[in-house]
């Protein structure tokens, strides 16, 4: 076949895949929700800059009538490039304070045109001049313009190899200084791997932010971007830098008691990170003072703080995955709140389904202790989970298939009981024909769990005839599909699906005729 002949069919196949109704429209759909919740995060990220209205720092020379002055167009840049380069320092500061009102709430072509015209590098050595704060003012604030105004920005300016110049600027005494450089490092952080490991990197970085507690009466806005900083840095997943985050838990365990909503926010969403990312910090949360807190947050109406606390709680208990066998980490009534959880998502995002964090949180919960996994029954949470699994997709359904699974290892014969009124041996085996390997595996344990649940029901007897969940299975016509699993390529559900084919299924039984009502 030619490469023209393979050009065509591939388009054929594409055409096809696409070529359903139902299939364009859900795409379609799919991909504006997709857009719309990209332009609701810029927005919402775009909020987190608050520059104080009046300048802290005043300059050596009056520079009033120069604010008065209207924005100039970005083709003057070029003529600027040259002031600012030899210019006395009255031009100077004139030219960067029109330069600043061209970028602030400006376009993207504002800020490229700053780029281009090479006002960037004369803004850069600003930064290392100590002896004038005013301009090392003006030029952070025109940076967090830029910073934000597009990724694309964000990216030269870190070609610029900015994050150095900012981390070496918090030395500043001066708090709105602070604040700018802050926020920078803060909203780069936040858009990619690569610059939070290039902060974290840098020599003493965090203990450099952390220098932000050392001021005097530090203000609720230094704060805010401190906690901003930290949250963003917690999304980092490398595990060289966890020795280096150990400050940022200390900070967030001590700045959840924060009157400040914000604070308290960026605080439970870093521990959810960090929690998530580095299990080590799981025994750091532990404690009771911070257990109370966590339920004092969770009986508040503020979804924001519940969600992540939740994760974090979620995190706990699946860390001691049944250590402490009476341990009651949610009551009755926050899993009542947990639930509603659920409800509010649909309801405040148009019908969109709730995120992927609520339902690992729910997987990771049903790891818990009997008593949790009680309150998870007494909530009718199974029947919840039982309805959607029937038209969730990856990752959800796996989630869901979890939270099942999880309860048949970690549940009591009683709670086994309750859950066999459902079809969950059906659901199992239904799962071993999607190739989603972490999902096989965790039915193939749930499978095992409940057959040897089985073996107990008839007093220990391995006979297949009175084993009643091998002829449930029998039944279903899924014993192949387990038996199948023999020949995965994955080693761990090789050897587990042939443990239960010579425990379970490989039996020699004078009668087989034992027959069981089918599941519906």
């Amino acid at each position: 076949m030619s490469y023209f002949q393979k050009k065509l069919e591939k388009r054929k196949k594409k055409y096809f895949k696409t070529r359903d109704h139902q299939t364009s429209m859900d795409r379609r759909a799919t991909l504006s929700f997709t857009l719309s919740k990209r332009q609701r995060e810029r927005k919402l990220q775009r909020l987190r800059f608050r520059p104080a209205p009046t300048s802290l720092i005043t300059p050596s020379i009056d520079v009033s009538e120069w604010e008065k002055l209207p924005k100039p167009q970005p083709n003057d840049l070029f003529r600027y490039q040259g002031i600012l380069n030899k210019g006395e320092q009255a031009q100077v500061y004139k030219h960067i304070i029109l330069v600043r009102k061209l970028v602030t709430k400006g376009t993207i072509q504002s800020c490229n045109m700053v780029i281009a015209s090479g006002i960037i590098e004369h803004l850069i050595d600003y930064l290392s001049k100590f002896e004038d704060p005013y301009l090392q003012l003006e030029s952070v604030r025109i940076f967090g313009q830029i910073a934000d105004i597009n990724p694309a920005s964000a990216r030269i300016l870190y070609e610029y190899e900015i994050i150095p110049k900012l981390i070496k600027i918090l030395t500043t005494k001066k708090t709105e200084i602070f604040e700018h450089a802050i926020w920078i490092l803060g909203s780069m952080a936040q858009k990619s791997e690569q610059y939070r490991e290039e902060i974290l990197k840098e020599k003493d970085s965090i203990k450099t932010i952390m220098n932000a507690l050392n001021f005097e009466n530090p203000p609720t806005s230094l704060l805010k971007y401190l906690s901003f900083v930290l949250f963003a840095l917690s999304h980092t997943n490398n595990i060289k830098f966890k020795e280096l985050l150990n400050p940022c838990v200390e900070f967030f365990l001590k700045s959840i008691f924060s009157e400040n909503l914000e604070i308290v926010k960026d605080c439970c969403w870093g521990l959810a990170n960090l929690t998530t990312n580095f299990t080590e910090f799981v025994n750091k949360i532990k404690d009771g003072s911070t257990i109370e807190k966590f339920n004092n947050i969770l009986e508040s109406n503020n979804q924001n703080l519940q969600i992540p606390i939740f994760k974090c709680i979620g995190n706990i208990i699946y860390l001691n995955e049944g250590e402490n066998e009476n341990e009651i980490y949610l009551s009755n009534k926050n899993m009542g709140i947990f639930k509603d959880l659920f409800d509010q998502e649909y309801n405040n995002n148009n019908n969109q389904k709730p995120t992927n964090d609520i339902y690992w949180t729910l997987s990771n919960i049903c790891k818990g202790s009997e008593e949790q996994i009680q309150i998870i029954i007494d909530n009718e949470f199974i029947p919840f989970i039982i309805d959607h699994i029937k038209y969730e997709n990856y990752p959800i359904k796996m989630y869901l298939i979890f939270c099942l699974s999880n309860i048949c290892l970690y549940g009591s014969n009683p709670q086994l009981d309750y859950l066999l009124n459902f079809p969950i041996l059906k659901i199992f085996c239904d799962a071993l024909l999607e190739n989603h390997a972490e999902q096989t595996f965790s039915s193939l344990k749930a499978i095992e769990a409940l057959l040897y649940y089985g073996k107990i029901l008839n007093n220990d007897q391995f006979s297949q005839k009175v084993n009643p969940i091998y002829q449930r299975i029998q039944s279903i016509y899924c014993e192949n599909r387990i038996t199948k699993q023999i020949n995965n390529n994955i080693i761990k559900i090789s050897k587990l699906s042939s443990s239960i084919h010579d425990q379970y299924f490989n039996i020699n039984d004078e009668s087989n005729d034992f027959e069981i009502e089918l599941e519906n």
